[in-house]
């Protein structure tokens, strides 16, 4: 009964936080504090608290430090997709230079 319990009080927090707009730090924050209750109130097996727990430090490092976010590898990617992409024509007028198709 719990675990219902805990995770019941997840998902409204997640609900409540995404209908604010929560930034990130905050969401970060509030996933640490239902990992820090449910190792102190043994709301999940151990070995699931655990997962989640490493889950949680591998992912919230780089996704708070601005820095790790712009990767080569995404900087490689947005150039790429930027020149796949067509480019967007003036109001009343076509990409193919004016001239109807």
């Amino acid at each position: 009964m719990l675990t219902v319990l805990w995770l019941l009080a997840v998902l409204v927090g997640a609900v409540a936080l995404a209908y604010v707009n929560a930034s990130g730090r905050a969401v970060t924050a509030a996933i640490a504090v239902a990992l820090l209750v449910a190792w102190g109130a043994h709301a999940l097996p151990g070995w699931l608290s655990l997962i989640l727990s490493l889950a949680f430090v591998l992912l919230a490092i780089p996704l708070n430090v601005p820095p790790l976010l712009r990767t080569p590898r995404r900087n490689a990617f947005t150039r790429a997709q930027s020149q796949n992409t067509r480019p967007i024509s003036a109001p009343g007028g076509s990409a193919a230079g004016g001239r109807a198709c």
